[in-house]
């Protein structure tokens, strides 16, 4: 029945209003259609040949088959990830913070945005200290230099790596380093 209107109802829809013969026609050739189909099924369940216990025989390998637990991943992503109204709440929360974000942003006064720009270092003790090279008591550094002195390549890396730092800026460093080149040459 509901078939039939649906198919009233596409055929009017495509072709305008039918009159009562064409309506009749179309119901007869619709049922006409529906008994061929209905004819077509019983004859293909005739030639199939089933046992008589096949229903019983079903029932038990339906009884034995177990479906698998989903696992903990896809328990997640069905619940979670592929909810849509979950997927609509995280999505109006980004939302929110983002404007609420942007809100507060364009609300407070330039002056406040420049200081909170970068970072603040406000102990900065450490940067006046003197570096480890100028922290060595006499016996070390007469124990250090005594092992460089040891192998001739050491002073010549010694030399090359006062050379590095004076080549880029830092004087202080190529000083003291030339400083101890030149104690090992008294020596």
């Amino acid at each position: 029945m509901a078939l039939e209107t649906s198919l009233i109802t596409w055929v009017k829809y495509r072709f305008g209003l039918l009159n009562k013969v064409e309506e009749h026609d179309h119901r007869v050739i619709e049922c006409s259609l529906i008994n061929s189909l209905t004819e077509s099924r019983k004859c293909l369940l005739s030639h199939m040949k089933l046992s008589q216990d096949f229903d019983k025989k079903l029932l038990e390998k339906l009884k034995d088959e177990r479906i698998e637990e989903p696992t903990a991943f896809e328990k997640f992503y069905h619940d979670y990830l592929s909810n849509r109204p979950v997927n609509y709440s995280f999505s109006a929360a980004m939302v929110l913070a983002i404007v609420f974000i942007g809100y507060n942003y364009r609300t407070s006064s330039p002056s406040q945005n420049n200081q909170q720009a970068g970072v603040v270092i406000e102990n900065t003790e450490y940067l006046d200290r003197p570096s480890k090279a100028t922290l060595f008591d006499e016996d070390e550094e007469n124990f250090l230099l005594g092992e460089i002195q040891k192998d001739p390549a050491n002073v010549f890396l010694l030399q090359r790596l006062e050379n590095y730092y004076d080549l880029n800026g830092k004087k202080d460093l190529a000083d003291q380093i030339r400083h101890r080149v030149e104690k090992l040459s008294k020596k």
